[in-house]
Order: structure tokens, then sequence, then C-alpha cells
């Protein structure tokens, strides 16, 4: 807002910066008329109005008889009027020519002051100008007063309404009028910055030079009056918006029924109830609908152009995002049918393998169909699908053959010029796989047919994310481990199997581990054993010195021992459609074993044939080790020689003290003796 202020030196002469004498403003009173245009309004007064003729409609008093005002004395007259609201006094122009003369004459300013004093909140008329043209600067429509512009908001440091194009010129004409510099405040528009430094030079003068006094008491008295300005424009501001935020809820409600009105007939056209909720919060950006009791035909055809572009552009956007969306949901499930029928579930683990998304997408008969930009769904029993999937066991085969030499060209004893994928089944080929998502922890594998079921997640990454982004890598530190164990067995480590160790069975105890009760792992878990051990501060494990357990010690605990469950982990998926196939394998076991039973009628899934399971992010349930006691006062290495007669392929020991418990209260012995039980060392060597 600008900072113009009236010459205080010549205030009688000059009222305003705007030099208007109210002669030449015959339309001060005609300005409260109604208008067509709704940039116009001045919703103030429009407010205003309300809160001052709805408690007389709703009156039951009898109007007041004022036909005996025109013959009264005219300072009777004026006394009457002063108490009344400005508003009102337009009203009263409007009764009769009389009335309009008597109310724009200059003897009445003194009456429209009293008048504003009747509302406590209505800004107080500043003395250099008259209370009827503060009035129409308050309640008058929103035109300008040079050109009669519509939509020009009124400007209370002004005290006028004036648009940019008829400000800039009296902007640079009366710039002696100004005080420039001396308070933050813009111009109205960028036309006046060219003048900037001859509107400025006056006031920088006074601030470098020595000047009189009395220039610095004008300059001063300039100053109080730009900040008085201002402090009246900011209580208008204010004032005009107290008064339309008090009347915005009673409009919202209105706003949201005739909201309703305008969804319902769309619907009713005929338009889509998706595209119409979505348009609901931009029609109360229609200036049509503001302010509207109702929905009225008349109002609706004046709404229906601003509506109807925003509502066909939802209805396009919302076909284009369902047609992407069908294309979406057509290449998942040609990727999910690649995935069920190229999975094949690996000996003695309860997951499958498949080659990554990423490689089945650049597979030519795949990436062929993939790249169809059809929307329409596609479903296992195609024919485009079953032949594109032709070739795809020959497909796999490559992938696998191809994996195969990247694994072997990591391992340390493989050679460049002819690598042989044989190393892979040694149990001295302990990989490192890392995780998806976490570059700090990595899944531990036994050669091929473990480490091909972590490689699946790989479908983001670079065709090499084999040995040179350290994504699998060799664990040297486990393979120590399972050397360690091969020759605890009496085996040659550089030819063992990890099928050899797996018919052997048998199971070993850490030496570096000390304590009472101590556990029984299987060679897998003693590689885990150490790999994890290694990663802490100790360096106790960096060295692998395992035990081996007795044969009636290893019965013991294979009896002991619960299967790995892996039903609670979310890796599941269902093998005869792909309904889950846009994560793969992220049910449970029991929530995939209902999908097949309510969908494909099969009373009894089948692990492998209708259910299959893939390595997911969680990391997969292990069995619960089994503890043996071996040191301390009670160690458990006894077995009643009465149990093994009875039943030879349970293998139960007991302490010395429970052993002779055992024997009294179970098989009924008054004194047991070292013949009714058998020691066992436990550990072999």
């Amino acid at each position: 807002m600008s900072l113009l202020v009236w010459n205080v030196c010549d205030s009688e002469t000059n009222p305003l910066p705007f030099t208007v004498s109210e002669s030449d403003s015959d339309d001060l009173l005609e300005s409260f008329g109604s208008s067509r245009n709704l940039s116009t309004i001045n919703y103030v007064t429009v407010e205003t109005w309300k809160s001052l003729r709805i408690p007389q409609t709703k009156s039951k008093s009898i109007a007041p008889d004022l036909s005996r005002l025109p013959s009264m004395h005219l300072d009777i007259v004026l006394e009457i009027l002063g108490h009344l609201h400005p508003l009102m006094l337009v009203q009263v122009s409007r009764a009769s020519q009389s009335f309009r003369h008597l109310l724009r004459s200059p003897i009445t300013d003194s009456t429209w002051r009293k008048s504003l004093l009747v509302d406590a909140q209505l800004p107080c008329c500043p003395p250099q100008i008259s209370g009827r043209r503060w009035t129409k600067l308050l309640f008058g429509r929103h035109i300008c007063d040079d050109c009669g512009l519509p939509g020009t908001s009124p400007d209370y440091t002004i005290c006028r309404r004036v648009c940019a194009s008829c400000m800039d010129p009296k902007y640079v004409r009366e710039f002696n009028l100004m005080v420039h510099k001396t308070l933050h405040a813009g111009p109205k528009s960028s036309d006046a910055e060219d003048n900037d430094s001859d509107i400025a030079s006056p006031y920088e003068t006074l601030d470098c030079h020595m000047v009189s006094h009395a220039v610095h008491r004008f300059f001063e008295s300039r100053m109080a009056v730009a900040l008085e300005n201002r402090h009246r424009a900011e209580q208008c501001e204010a004032w005009a918006s107290t008064v339309i935020r008090e009347s915005r809820p009673e409009y919202w409600v209105k706003l949201k029924k005739v909201t309703v009105g305008v969804m319902n007939r769309l619907i009713a056209e005929g338009f889509d109830s998706d595209d119409v909720y979505e348009i609901q919060y931009s029609l109360r950006d229609c200036d049509v609908l503001w302010r509207k009791p109702r929905l009225t035909s008349k109002l609706w055809h004046q709404a229906r152009p601003y509506i109807l572009p925003q509502l066909l552009t939802m209805q396009t956007q919302r076909l284009e995002y369902q047609r992407n969306w069908r294309i979406r949901t057509r290449k998942q499930a040609i990727l999910a049918a690649v995935i069920l029928t190229l999975s094949t579930p690996v000996t003695g683990l309860p997951h499958c393998y498949h080659p990554p998304p990423r490689v089945i997408e650049v597979f030519p008969p795949i990436a062929q169909l993939m790249s169809e930009e059809s929307d329409e769904p596609i479903s296992r029993e195609d024919p485009a699908l079953i032949a594109a999937l032709a070739d795809g066991a020959q497909f796999l085969d490559a992938w696998c053959m191809e994996m195969q030499m990247l694994l072997v060209s990591v391992l340390p004893a493989a050679t460049a010029k002819r690598p042989d994928i044989r190393l892979l089944d040694r149990a001295t080929s302990v990989f490192q796989v890392q995780k998806p998502g976490d570059l700090a922890t990595f899944w531990t594998a036994f050669g091929w047919d473990e480490v091909r079921t972590y490689l699946h997640w790989c479908s983001k990454q670079p065709p090499s994310y084999l040995g040179s982004h350290e994504m699998v890598t060799f664990e040297a530190g486990g393979a120590a481990t399972v050397a360690a164990i091969a020759e605890l067995l009496g085996l040659d480590p550089d030819t063992t199997t990890a099928a050899q160790l797996d018919a052997v069975d048998a199971r070993f105890m850490c030496k570096t581990c000390l304590g009472v009760r101590r556990q029984a792992l299987p060679w897998r878990e003693c590689v885990l054993h150490d790999v994890e051990k290694s990663g802490t501060l100790t360096a106790l494990h960096s060295v692998p010195s395992w035990t081996i357990l007795s044969h009636l010690a290893t019965a013991d605990v294979r009896q002991r021992e619960e299967p790995a469950d892996y039903s609670s982990i979310a890796n599941w998926a269902c093998m005869l459609c792909h309904h889950h196939f846009r994560r793969p394998g992220t049910q449970l076991h029991d929530q995939m074993q209902n999908h097949i039973r309510d969908y494909h009628g099969i009373e009894h899934p089948a692990e492998g044939q209708h259910l299959i399971s893939f390595v997911g992010t969680e990391h997969l349930q292990r069995r619960r080790h089994v503890t043996l006691v071996v040191g301390g006062e009670h160690p458990m290495r006894y077995r009643c020689n009465r149990c093994a007669e009875d039943q030879p392929e349970v293998v139960k020991f007991f302490s010395l003290r429970g052993i002779r418990l055992h024997l009294i209260y179970n098989h009924f012995v008054e004194s047991p003796g070292e013949e009714d039980w058998t020691e066992d060392d436990l550990i072999l060597t």
C-alpha cells in the first residue's frame, strides 16, 4: 500500500492527496446500488446491512410513523439522522429528492460523522475527509473512483479506490506529498519505480546535510502523518476482515448444501460418481455458487460452464489412470505367470528359486509380450503367454549356467580359463548374499542349491551384481569351519560335498564357548554360529574349534530338535493363480492354505504343488537349538538301561541324581546301582 499523505501545511485547499472536490463526485450515494458484476460487490456492506435488517424483520413491533419528519425543524431532523447507521442514511437519501439533496449538502457532514459513531466497530472518520466520502470508502462498490474499473479495492492510506493505471501518473506527479524511504511500503505498480531516485533525493538530502530545525520539524511531521495513515489503514483492514470472517461459517453451510445439489445433478446427468466426488472441493472455488442459499435452475445453468471443464478433466485423468493400472496389472500377471512356471523347489529346503524379474523381462518372447500397450486382462491359459513360455526351460537353464559361472569365479580355487561348476557342490563353497534394503546384513548360503534361492530379489540391480558389487561374496571363515568339521568326520575337505555332510547328520559342540550348558548344532548351524560370532568385538571365534558328539548324544539331540517352522513367515504364494503376485510371497502359510481351499476348492493343499515359499526380506526362522549339560556338579550323561531295553530308539540322558530318582519312581528300584545305568562321555573328540 502506498504512503501518499495530504499536505499538512495546506489541508484546507488540498484535503486529499488526489485533489477531487465533492461537487465532482455526484455518484457518491449511487455507488451503493446493485450491480451484475460480482467483482464490484462489497461484501462488507452486504454483511453489515444483513446485521441491521434481519433483527428488524424478525421484530413484531409496528414501524414508527415518519411522515412528520419532513415538517420538523432542520436541526431536529439532522439530530435524528445522526443516530442512524451510515447505511440507514443511504436508504433515507433514496426516500425522496429532498432527503437526497439534504444529505449531499455540506451542512450534513457532522451528521455523517455522528452516524459513524453509532457502531463502535466502525473505523473513525479522519478529519481531512468528509463523513460521506468515508462512508463511501467503507461501504461503496469496488470500482475505481477515476476510471470506474471493477474489482478495485479501497486504499485506506490514501482514502480512495484507485486502480494501478490511475495511480501511477498521480504517484509521480505528486511525489512532493510523499514520505519516501521513511516507512517500508511498495508502490501500486512497477511504473512508479522509474522515478525512485527523484522522489527519494529530497529526503536523502535531509539526512546528509545540515539543514534548519524547521525542515527537520517538517520532516518529523510528515513521518507522524504517514504513521497515522498506516495505523488507520490497519484498523480498517482488520475491521473488514472481521466482518467477513464472522459471516463465513454461515456461508460455508450454504455452500455445502449447494455443492451437494450440484453433485446430485451431475450424477443424475450420467457422470461417474467418482469423478463428481473428486471435484467436490474445487466446487468451493466457484464464485457463482458462493453466497447462494440454494441451487436453483438459473444458478445451475450459470455454474455449469465453470464446473463441466473441471469434471471433464477429472474424467480424462481417471480414464488414463485406469488404463495405466490395467496395463501394469497385465504386466504383473505376465511376470507372475512366468515366475510360477519357472519356479523350482529346492531339495531339502522349504523354498524355491526362480530368475530375477529383471532377467525375465529381457527374455525376448516375454519382453515382446510385455511391451504391448494392451489393457486387456491375461490369464495363464492365454495362447500368447503359453507360446512365449515354450522355451522357458531352456532360458532357465541358460540363466542358471551363467549364474554358476559367476559364482565359480568368486571361489578362491577357481581358474579363470576353465571354471569348474562342480566346485559349487563342495561343502566349503560358502557364500554370503546381501539382504535387500540392508547393506550390513547377509544371508549365508552353501553351494548352488542354496545361493540360487536368494538371487531372485536382485530385480533392480545391474547385470554384474555378482562379485564386483559384492552382493554375493565368498565366506572364508565359513569355509574354514566346514573344513574343520569335515576333518572331524574323517572326510577330505577339498572333496566333501554338502550332501555327504547331510547324510552323516552329526551334531557338534563349540569348544570356544564356555559354560555348563552348550548348544548341540548340525554342521550348517556351526557355520552360522562362527560367522555370527566372528562379527563381534572378541576374536575368540576367529579360528574354528569344534568337537563331535557321541552316537547316543547325537540321537538324543535329534529326537529333541524341533523342525524349522516357516508357517509364521509371510513368504508363501499360490501356484495355481497370480492373485498374490503384486508382491510375491507376502502371505502367511495359513492364509495361503485358506485361499487355496476357498478359491480353488482343494481341501488339503500340498507344499510345492499348490503353494510355494519364496525367500523374503525377513530372516528365516531357525529351529530352537538343543542344549546339553556337559559340566558342573550334575552333568547329564547317564542313560537308563531299563528304558534302553524297552525302547531302544529313544535316548534320554539324566544327571546322577536324576537317574536314581527315575529308577525309584518309574521302575520301582529300591536301591539303584551302577548296573542300572550307562554313562556316556557325550563328546568323542
